[in-house]
């Protein structure tokens, strides 16, 4: 299934009013020729010019495209599940809800009961980081970035209805955890953190991108480098 979508039918799906002026700018069109345009083009188009997050409401709302959504958000989940293995090497929750993300044939329910698993890992992290008090400080950064990647774990095995939201949550949270990460690791100011936060989100666009000229193939092919923070 090729990832275009039309100016007519991104108006019909209700888009929020500030992505479409956005667009409208960008595809020069007014609103009454965008109504009623049904010119297909590339979801690269709204990639390019919304960014991540209204990419991933076309490919959901408009192109109806869930299985791309959720192998986005399965990949954004496993890219910082190294984060979370290492604070806790003997949880697989987040990476059997990966795998089940991954999983054309898991039902509702088991997407349900896998995201349901991975956000209890991600709670039982941030309750055992909390509980560690002032003696944990200099780990605290490490215990937020496991959480997050937890949760990233959690937000892709959710309820397929929500596959745009999940996919974003993940991204989101994917890159909340190469942050913390980063500013654990090198003790770095907040700057250098949020740099590193930056430079994983712009690679999770860069991965989109791979799905929209790919399709499915894409989530066997390496990740775009990211570059430096």
């Amino acid at each position: 299934m090729k990832l275009t979508t039309t100016m007519k039918d991104i108006r019909a799906a209700g888009p929020c009013e500030d992505g479409w002026e956005k667009l409208l700018k960008h595809m020069n069109k007014t609103h009454t020729e965008a109504k009623h345009d049904d010119t297909e083009f590339s979801l690269a188009v709204v990639l390019e010019s919304n960014g991540l997050e209204d990419a991933l409401w076309v490919l959901d709302n408009v192109i109806q495209n869930r299985r791309i959504c959720t192998l986005f958000a399965a990949d954004c989940a496993e890219s910082v599940l190294h984060i979370f293995e290492a604070e806790r090497p003997n949880d697989d929750r987040p990476r059997k809800a990966i795998a089940v993300a991954r999983n054309p044939n898991a039902t509702s329910g088991d997407m349900d009961a896998a995201g349901a698993a991975a956000g209890d890992a991600a709670r039982a992290t941030m309750a055992a980081w909390a509980a560690a008090g002032d003696a944990a400080r200099a780990t605290m950064a490490a215990g937020a970035a496991a959480g997050d990647a937890a949760w990233a774990a959690a937000d892709a095995a959710g309820n397929a209805a929500g596959a745009a939201r999940a996919a974003w949550a993940a991204a989101r949270d994917a890159a909340w955890a190469a942050r913390a990460a980063a500013g654990d690791a090198a003790r770095a100011t907040m700057a250098a953190g949020a740099a590193a936060g930056d430079a994983a989100w712009a690679v999770k666009s860069k991965r989109l991108a791979q799905y929209i000229e790919h399709g499915e193939a894409a989530a066997q092919m390496p990740w775009p480098e990211m570059e430096e923070a």
